[in-house]
């Protein structure tokens, strides 16, 4: 803010340009009261505090080298195709002509919401060019909740979307009806939108049950706010059912359209206003005092973690594992996610973990490896995770991500024992 000149008692701040910046209500002389008001709403974050701290980044994603299939997930239907173009670096999502065709791509992670921090998100995409009964969206959302802006056959939306009632219900405002600035030239920005180009979508929230959200759009390297819902002192239940939600883009055909349309997705990010410290559960899994035999054959699992079906779409981080030889042998072990089981049979981490646990396994094969390592004989081992590089979750359509550690002896048989530590965020 610059301070320029004041009017007389009643103190008014103004701008070097001679534009109100800010306001001061007070009266000179006496003890100073002051407000600010700023007219410029992108330099507060959702709770309205200036924007002074560096934004930390909870998740990204970008389709330079591949389609990020461990934290990427998709939807196709009737024809609908999510492709990466390998040229363009983007991924393509593509419709037919036909009714109910959909494609759909998001992250497979819930990204976790910490009350009290504002939590903002950016996507770069591109619309299709409209035509009637294809609806295209960019966002934070899935199919029951979430925040983005849609184009519905020519039509551009801003929505909110909640199940609280029990039934999904997208609120909507059309471009012309946007309450901060409708992006056709008048407004605060004197921008006017072309939404066949690429943009940068920019969406901020308080979620907290009654908090405030704001639609925007990056452009000149500033996120204009152009539409805002408020709810606290107005609502007599949550806006959402919760502020943890993915990033996702798709197009999805509501009646039989003229030409084929294509959704193309850059890349994506979601961010909190200062620390990622925040109140999460942490739990351990091991074998007790069941040694597991293993030899120099075949990988042995010794323990698998994944989340409960019922809480899919929450997430497990994992933090370390300790691993134990009770033999006079040396030992190979990896960490694999999503391996193939033999035999598992899953129990309950604890009454009050979303978690659940197999030591049963006989067999463990393929799966990408994420770790590994060695264990000299009659020695143990407690390799620290690097937190947040694993993150287990659930894909699409509910199937859950497993994490197995395994191992194999370099010689003879040898007896083992193992735990494994997590975070759960839900």
């Amino acid at each position: 803010m610059a301070f320029g000149s004041y009017d007389n008692d009643d103190v008014k701040v103004k701008g070097d340009n001679g534009t109100d910046e800010g306001q001061l209500i007070g009266t000179v002389g006496d003890a100073l009261k002051t407000t600010a008001e700023f007219t410029d709403q992108s330099i507060q974050d959702a709770f309205g505090r200036l924007r002074v701290s560096l934004p930390t980044i909870k998740f990204d994603t970008y389709f330079v080298e591949n389609e990020r299939t461990l934290t990427m997930t998709k939807k196709e239907a009737t024809g609908g195709t999510v492709v990466r173009n390998a040229t363009r670096k983007e991924m393509e999502l593509n419709v037919t002509t036909s009714n109910t065709s959909r494609a759909a791509y998001q992250s497979k992670e819930y990204i976790h919401y910490i009350p009290g921090q504002s939590t903002a998100m950016e996507i770069s995409a591109r619309f299709d060019s409209g035509t009637s009964g294809c609806v295209q969206r960019s966002g934070f959302f899935d199919d029951n909740n979430g925040i983005f802006f849609e184009l519905d056959g020519t039509s551009l939306y801003t929505v909110l979307r909640s199940n609280i009632s029990g039934s999904v219900v997208d609120t909507r405002v059309l471009q012309s009806a946007w309450s901060l600035d409708k992006m056709d030239g008048t407004g605060l920005s004197g921008l006017t939108l072309d939404i066949t180009k690429y943009q940068i979508f920019y969406i901020d929230y308080q979620w907290l049950g009654a908090g405030r959200v704001r639609f925007g759009l990056n452009i000149g390297g500033k996120a204009n706010i152009v539409d805002e819902r408020y709810h606290a002192n107005l609502v007599t239940s949550a806006y959402m059912q919760s502020g943890s939600l993915p990033l996702r883009c798709e197009i999805v055909n509501k009646a039989v359209i003229s030409s084929t349309k294509t959704l193309r997705w850059l890349c994506g990010s979601v961010y909190n206003e200062g620390s990622l410290d925040t109140a999460v559960s942490q739990h351990s899994v091991n074998r007790g005092i069941n040694e597991v035999n293993v030899n120099s054959g075949a990988f042995t699992p010794l323990i698998s973690l994944r989340l409960k079906a019922a809480n899919n779409r929450a997430t497990i981080v994992p933090l370390d594992i300790n691993l134990l030889s009770t033999s006079n042998t040396d030992i190979f072990w990896e960490l694999a996610l999503n391996s193939a089981l033999t035999a598992p049979s899953w129990v309950t981490a604890g009454s009050n973990s979303i978690a659940e646990y197999s030591i049963s396994s006989t067999a463990s094969t393929g799966g990408e490896v994420i770790t590994s390592g060695y264990v000299s004989k009659q020695s143990n081992i407690s390799p620290r995770i690097e937190q947040q590089s694993i993150k287990l979750v659930a894909d699409f359509d509910g199937t859950v991500d497993i994490l197995t550690l395994r191992a194999k002896t370099l010689y003879s048989n040898a007896n083992l024992l193992a735990s494994m530590s997590f975070l759960e965020l839900f």
